[in-house]
């Protein structure tokens, strides 16, 4: 009995193929949940950034009404409650705006 034979089937070779198939899985599991992750952080940065530009947008033209309003009070005293009003509205306008752009960005997922 000088000859070694190999032994290369049977239930260590299952054995080991389904240990192997399992180790494939876990990694190929944690690659996906890894993949979720990065995608969920770039879609939030994404809709962060929107939001931002968004806010921004609307301060500048709340800024700029309420630069007309003054000027325009100047001009005519007698109208600065029409003119608050309507400073008023569009200022609601703006933050109404930004909360349907918020409630749709929850939306997208």
């Amino acid at each position: 009995m000088s000859e070694i034979t190999s032994y290369s089937g049977g239930a260590l070779g299952r054995d080991s193929r389904r240990a192997s198939r399992e180790i494939q899985r876990g990694r190929l599991g944690t690659q996906v949940s890894v993949s979720r992750v990065g995608n969920a952080t770039d879609l939030t940065m994404a809709k962060l950034v929107d939001v931002t530009y968004a806010t921004g947008s609307a301060m500048q033209a709340l800024t700029k009404v309420a630069q007309a309003q003054q000027q325009l009070e100047q001009m005519a005293p007698a109208a600065a409650g029409r003119l608050e009003f309507l400073v008023q509205d569009h200022a609601f306008g703006c933050a109404d705006l930004l909360g349907d752009l918020r409630r749709g960005m929850r939306r997208i997922k």
